[in-house]
């Protein structure tokens, strides 16, 4: 029988883990319910006492976050048509406005599946963000329409020069709008990736409802709009309080006018203080979902054997299992395919989240110092965010950041530096690093002068040393129709021992068996379990978590500072890698963009409206709205990260649109 490589355990029961991952391109979601299908008929035919159970279903958490997205979708179409019905104050015109929503977003899907794009988090929140853009153009058309109706025209020659009106005004407002995501196209960092779908949506969408303002809506406007009483007492309110604020904004308007310099000193105090506020805020690259689930590993000295490592992960069970928040506890340690006896994993699912009420970095606290309660202090330990897919390997790691050079061993000592100053900064938790020495290994040496004494070459030498120790397979049997592979290697207490290889005989071309150490020179070392490279350069990398309350950017000034006290100079580099590569890079891609943006829009308005400064007036609005963007990140505690930056593209587009049917 073949050695026990990895062992698991699912609320310390033992069991059996399977993982299946999804192949590129594939339909997650449709392949995990195929999945379950298989599953449920497996568990039918398996024997009494054998339970067949999903622990970790990334499809289930993909539905819950698509399903909450057109929950929002909905609720922000209800609050758009009520907002619509308190100004129209006209049922039939609020239905007409309305029907803008569907309309735009159901063509939106057509186009999306030509372009090959699915419904993820970031076409569904692009379309749910765009429910206040689809509709304006609708509004403006039938505004223009109901104006006319009002004065006691027909509803069809009304719906025509209405239309034709603002056909000018909706047509820039769409290209405007177009303009601001367009250059999201050339953004070629990982946020490029995100905004590329995102910006995708939005301008489809946008062009949609373009569509329905200038031939659904003037065709519904001129079957179904009346002038029609206003009799009901809600809206007889509403008319109150909207003519209140006419009066108000023509006070407000009068006052601005009449005072230039004071109205335009105060729009530039008001964006000085937006960049103030702005300077203040932390960044980040991207906000963790909470998953309800939390992932912990523990890695022993190297050298472990599995055994002892099954110890260390059965009281992290009992660490962990009393936790009032945890469900269930998917324990693993080793790995069938790697062989690494010393690390344990704990996969935790937690109760939903709204049977919770601390916040879960709260959570992963606790956990952690549970686990850390009961495990040596020279335990390296993990607690985060479970990972369900990792381009390079490594899994997620909020700090990610390598020392590169020539030599391993100068590597090493900066490496060890750097890490003793995270560990001694309360910003900083799960500090750990990749570089694993002290591996205990045996080198043996051939010594080629007593090897050919003896008559044995190194090719004999080393299959010997193969088939004993590593074994090989050597043949096969059938047995009741199953067949078994033959293995030829010497017992386990042969094999653990250093000792015992004195025991070796090699066959020697006399046909003489000759003890190994006649021809070698065994040597007891420990060594680096593996040397990464980077670039064609030797490196070691640095892991670790950031606390709650630290910035992306608060922990890449430190770890830049650390760098420098310890003395890295070329051709030692201390190199960003993982979120806070992919933020630097997005940073500078996201400022291309927004640039290409500007002169995109001042291009197409200066095209419309065949002047030079009206652009400039309208393009005054834009920084403007980022103040009050940077206001309410600042006022709610919340981090300006790649969600930030994509409300503010879309914040954009609304103020253009505003801008642009002001000053037409």
């Amino acid at each position: 029988m073949a050695e026990e490589r990895s062992v698991a355990r699912v609320n310390g029961e033992p069991g059996v883990s399977i993982d299946v991952q999804q192949q590129s391109g594939s339909d997650l979601v449709a392949a995990a319910r195929l999945i379950r299908e298989e599953l449920a008929k497996i568990e039918q035919q398996a024997p009494p006492g054998v339970e067949v159970s999903v622990l970790r279903d990334y499809a289930r958490i993909i539905e819950e976050q698509i399903s909450s997205v057109l929950f929002d979708m909905l609720l922000a179409a209800a609050l758009v048509v009520a907002v619509v019905l308190v100004f129209m104050r006209n049922w039939r015109s609020t239905l007409i406005a309305s029907l803008a929503i569907p309309a735009s977003v159901i063509a939106s899907f057509t186009v999306l599946f030509a372009s090959g794009l699915s419904l993820n988090n970031m076409t569904l929140m692009a379309l749910s963000l765009a429910v206040g853009l689809v509709i304006d153009d609708a509004i403006v058309v039938l505004e223009s329409i109901f104006r006319r109706v009002e004065r006691g025209e027909d509803s069809k020659p009304a719906a025509i020069a209405g239309t034709r009106e603002v056909a000018l005004a909706v047509i820039s407002t769409t290209l405007a709008v177009c303009g601001v995501f367009v250059p999201i196209r050339f953004m070629t960092s990982t946020m490029g990736r995100y905004f590329f779908e995102f910006g995708v949506s939005v301008t489809v969408a946008v062009l949609m409802s373009a569509l329905v303002a200038l031939t659904l809506t003037p065709m519904l406007a001129s079957k179904v709009l009346r002038q029609t009483p206003k009799e009901s007492a809600f809206f007889r309110f509403c008319e109150r309080m909207l003519q209140r604020l006419e009066a108000g904004y023509a006070r407000l308007l009068g006052w601005s006018l009449q005072h230039k310099l004071a109205t335009v000193a105060l729009a530039l105090v008001t964006v000085a203080s937006g960049c103030g506020v702005f300077s203040t805020l932390p960044t980040n690259y991207f906000t963790q979902d909470d998953l309800s689930e939390v992932f912990v590993s523990a890695k022993n000295p190297i050298g472990t054997p599995l055994a002892v490592t099954d110890q260390t992960l059965r009281a992290m069970e009992a660490a962990v299992r009393e936790h009032p928040y945890v469900a269930t506890v998917f324990a693993t340690a080793g790995d069938e395919r790697q062989h690494q006896p010393h690390k344990a994993r704990l996969n935790l699912l937690l109760i939903s989240k709204d049977e919770r009420d601390a916040d879960i970095h709260v959570t992963f606290e606790e956990i952690r110092e549970r686990v850390a309660s009961v495990l040596p202090p020279d335990t390296e330990i993990s607690v985060g965010h479970p990972v369900y897919a990792s381009s390079s390997g490594e899994g997620y790691n909020d700090i990610a950041y390598s020392v590169q050079g020539p030599d391993l061993e100068r590597i090493a000592r900066y490496a060890a530096q750097i890490r003793a100053k995270m560990e001694a900064d309360p910003n900083f938790l799960d500090v750990r690093w990749s570089h694993e020495s002290g591996r205990p290994q045996l080198t043996l040496d051939v010594d080629r002068g007593r090897a050919a004494e003896v008559g044995v070459s190194s090719v004999a030498l080393g299959r010997t040393l193969r088939t004993l120790l590593a074994g090989e397979k050597v043949g096969s049997f059938e047995d009741r129709g199953e067949r078994y592979d033959v293995r030829v290697q010497v017992l386990p207490e042969y094999r653990d021992d250093p000792s015992e290889l004195d025991l070796i005989r090699v066959r020697s071309l006399r046909g003489e068996l000759v003890p190994i150490t006649s021809a070698v020179a065994i040597r007891n070392e420990s060594g680096a379990v593996e040397v990464r490279r980077h670039n064609r350069a030797r490196m070691v990398r640095l892991y670790a978590s950031k606390a709650p309350d630290t910035s992306m950017q608060d922990a890449r000034e430190k770890l830049e500072r650390f760098g420098a006290e310890v003395g890295i100079a070329p051709p030692y580099v201390l190199d960003a890698g993982g979120a806070a590569e992919s933020e630097a890079e997005s940073a500078a891609d996201l400022g291309f963009a927004l640039g290409l943006a500007m002169v995109s829009i001042y291009m197409i308005l200066a095209s419309l409206f065949n002047s030079l400064t009206h652009p400039l007036t309208i393009m005054t609005s834009a920084p403007l709205s980022f103040v009050g963007g940077f206001f309410a990140l600042k006022l709610f505690g919340m981090s300006f990260d790649i969600m930030g930056a994509m409300g503010l593209l879309v914040l954009m587009g609304l103020v253009m649109k505003n801008g642009i049917l002001l000053v037409d």
